[in-house]
């Protein structure tokens, strides 16, 4: 690939500019993190100055206040501790600030002083070559065609004077040989020479090339100086003589200023007369028309244009031998510029070499300094612990105790008719109970099959309630879930509840079973946000691909599950175990699943229910509580050895006699015995009073 010496300099100061913008983006990588680091690092000083003041105002604090510190005139072993943790990180920092200060007085120093030689340079070499270029430049384009057109000039002026006084000399000889001839022959044939003597002064003269005067044929003029010698030849030397200064005509015509040299300037044809002697008696002829004036003037102007092309010719050489020098000058200039843009690129991977090394090795002298440091600290952090039940005994001696101070005993709710209560559980929501009893912090597991375990325990009031209904006189009780008892028993017996939740006993043996199932169902009905909280578009949905999360078994239900509350997990599965349990003894107490489903589903799925036609129909569209219910033992972790996950009450109902096999009923629902203390005490609250209708 070929350039001008221009696209190459051009090349090269682009070279030169693209390694100083590398060397400047190391510089400014330098700076910047330095800077940064620089700032980062003085800010903390300053917060640890900060923190170094607020540590002396608390320890005069501490000081101050009896009880906080074991001894009054000594501070704690973590007071202690810390005072010296935050010394050795204020060291820390100045180590990492005397780091920063090396780092630029060692490696950011010689990298900005490499870049601003290296500037210096690059102006230096891009003046250079411009002035090489541009001064080979001129004296190639502009100077040395100047110089040579004048150098032509004047040899050709030197040439045309040489022409000139080679003519003349020719002249000469010519009228030399013509004045030897006989003076009667020329009387002879004088009528006939004036004729053509006329004749030819009346045409025009011939017109002459440079190339016939400048170099004449030697052989034609003496074939022409022959032709005169004869006789037979002087009747066509007029002739001939006008033609020759015809063409010594044409070539003063190209003189330098268009002007006619004096020598020939003739206005009328070569007379056949004869020549002018010289001036001063001498015997060489001048030709027609021309004094010795004349000719003294032309040996002038022939000398001067000589000397004059001398002088042009000398200059000429002059101006060659300037331009081999100027383009010596640039060629090296060109190489001198190309071997220090590679001295150049060495110079700064060297430099480079030299600061990353500098920078790594002072950042990994920093860093083993302050791994030292965080060493020191971390045996003063294992320290903290040291002393520290002396030190818990001696304040504890000194701190007065609250229990002593303030009162710390609880408000209780008093009921206008009923006197004050201890629980406040109708009402309260799961999570809050769970906090007040201290087991809401407890997350559920989950076994191998994928079955949730949860942790904590359900609501007391869930837990006695079934405890009682699961009993063999009360879970046969026909339409246990379906019948609803009177509104004031309810609330007299939630009251008894309230009063004192853990000391509360239900009577296993004659307590009705219908109340019992109805405090269960008004206390799900009022807690405020459902146990499972499930949409009824939700339920529709799942209804919809009901075969395919039985495939899947129920992984859907289980994520909803493990991302409840505790509390909710465990009173789901307790509430789930209990229903398959009474749904177990469908055959006499008429409690399906299906009903089961339609009764609870209004409380422990939803908050808001679709508005349907009927329970019946409602029970079509959702089957969500059914196959809880129904599929609980896959969904939950079940006790092999017992079905129910609630220990038993710890009353025994009274010994009946053996039943008939043929009897499905137990020996306690044999007899006619006072279950119910009158039938009006219960409400069917099913909306068309048959089995297939049930409600709350």
């Amino acid at each position: 690939m070929y350039m001008t010496p221009t696209e190459l300099a051009n090349v090269l100061l682009e070279a030169f500019k693209t390694l100083l913008s590398e060397c400047e983006s190391y510089v400014q990588y330098f700076e910047q993190r330095f800077r940064l680091e620089e700032e980062h690092v003085r800010a903390v000083k300053l917060m640890l100055e900060r923190q170094r003041d607020l540590d002396m105002r608390i320890n005069r604090k501490l000081a101050a206040l009896p009880g906080l510190l074991p001894d009054p005139g000594r501070l704690s072993n973590l007071r202690n501790t810390w005072g010296d943790m935050r010394l050795s990180e204020i060291w820390a920092i100045d180590v990492r600030l005397n780091t920063i200060m090396d780092c630029k007085r060692m490696v950011l120093q010689p990298v900005v002083q490499f870049r601003d030689a290296q500037e210096r340079i690059r102006r230096r070499v891009k003046d250079d070559l411009k002035n090489c270029v541009d001064d080979y430049e001129e004296m190639l384009h502009t100077t040395l065609p100047r110089i040579r057109r004048t150098y032509e000039k004047r040899c050709e002026e030197h040439e045309f004077y040489r022409h000139q006084q080679r003519a003349i000399e020719e002249q000469r000889q010519l009228l030399s040989v013509s004045s030897l001839a006989a003076p009667a022959e020329m009387r002879m044939q004088e009528p006939v020479s004036e004729t053509r003597g006329s004749t030819e002064a009346a045409l025009p003269p011939l017109p002459v090339t440079e190339s016939s005067v400048s170099t004449p044929n030697s052989s034609t003029n003496r074939s022409f100086l022959e032709t005169l010698r004869k006789k037979e030849g002087w009747d066509h030397a007029p002739r001939r003589l006008n033609a020759l200064f015809s063409r010594m005509l044409d070539v003063s015509d190209r003189m330098p200023g268009g002007e006619l040299s004096p020598t020939f300037a003739m206005s009328a044809p070569i007379s056949t007369g004869a020549p002018e002697a010289a001036p001063g008696g001498s015997d060489t002829l001048l030709p027609p028309g021309m004094s010795s004036k004349a000719l003294q003037a032309l040996a002038v102007k022939q000398a001067k244009a000589k000397r004059e092309m001398e002088e042009s010719d000398k200059a000429y050489r002059k101006a060659i031998f300037d331009l081999e020098t100027l383009r010596l000058r640039r060629n090296k200039a060109l190489d001198a510029a190309v071997k220090s843009l590679l001295e150049w690129r060495r110079e700064l991977t060297i430099t480079m070499q030299n600061a990353a090394l500098q920078y790594v090795q002072t950042s990994k002298a920093m860093r083993t300094s302050i791994e030292s440091v965080h060493q020191q600290d971390e045996q003063l952090a294992l320290r903290m612990l040291e002393d520290l039940d002396e030190e818990q005994r001696i304040c504890e001696e000194w701190l007065p105790s609250t229990r002593t101070l303030v009162k710390n005993e609880r408000v209780k709710y008093v009921n206008y008719f009923h006197g004050p209560f201890n629980d406040l559980i109708f009402g309260t929501g799961l999570v809050d109970y769970a906090f007040s009893h201290g087991d809401h912090n407890v997350p559920s597991t989950v076994t191998d099959k994928g079955q949730v375990l949860p942790s904590v325990r359900p609501p007391l009031i869930v837990t006695k309630c079934i405890d009682f209904i699961e009993q063999p006189r009360c879970v046969q009780t026909p339409g246990i879930y379906r019948l609803s008892a009177k509104y004031s028993r309810v609330q007299a017996l939630t009251s008894l509840i309230e009063q004192d939740e853990s000391s509360f006993l239900f009577d296993n043996e004659r307590e009705d079973p219908i109340l019992v199932s109805s405090v269960l169902k008004l206390y799900l009905r009022e807690l405020p946000e459902p146990v499972m909280p499930m949409k009824w578009e939700e339920r529709i949905k799942y209804t919809h691909e009901r075969e395919e999360h039985i495939r899947t078994g129920f992984a859907n239900f289980k994520s909803r599950i493990r991302r409840m509350p505790p509390i909710h997990q465990a009173t789901l599965r307790a509430l789930l175990l209990h229903l398959s349990f009474v749904a177990s003894h469908a055959s006499t107490n008429k409690m399906t699943l299906t009903n089961l489903a339609v009764v609870f589903s209004p409380v422990i799925l939803s908050e808001t229910d679709h508005e349907t036609t009927s329970i019946a129909a409602a029970s079509e569209e959702d089957r969500t509580l059914e196959d809880l219910i129904k599929f609980c033992g896959e969904i939950f972790a079940v006790p092999t050895a017992y079905a129910n996950p609630l220990p038993p009450v710890p009353s025994t109902p009274p010994k009946e006699p053996a039943a008939d096999a043929s009897d499905p009923m137990p020996p306690s629902l044999n007899r006619s015995t006072s279950l119910y203390k009158s039938l009006g005490d219960h409400q069917d609250s099913g909306l068309g009073g048959t089995e297939e209708t049930w409600g709350l």
